[in-house]
């Protein structure tokens, strides 16, 4: 896993909806973050306010393993958004 903290928030927001949807993806809200979901699985998600972001993914993550910790994510980010 991967954890990203960025500024410029609303370029990065935009960047991913964009980048999720055009890859396949379809983003959507989940406990006041954004995730992506791809093939079953969310794969990344993006919590932060303001001018900050956090970017959460799984990195190099084949679809077994993403499947196994996407009920989880949104604690994730969550804990990390904090």
């Amino acid at each position: 896993m991967r954890v990203d903290l960025v500024e410029g928030a609303a370029t990065i927001r935009k960047n991913f909806t964009d980048t999720r949807t055009g890859n396949g993806g379809s983003v959507r809200d989940l406990s006041g973050a954004k995730v992506c979901d791809r093939n079953g699985s969310v794969v990344e998600g993006l919590a932060g306010a303001g001018d900050r972001t956090i970017d959460v993914y799984w990195v190099n993550a084949d679809t077994s393993t993403a499947a196994k910790f996407t009920p989880v994510l949104h604690r994730i980010l969550a804990s990390v958004a904090d």
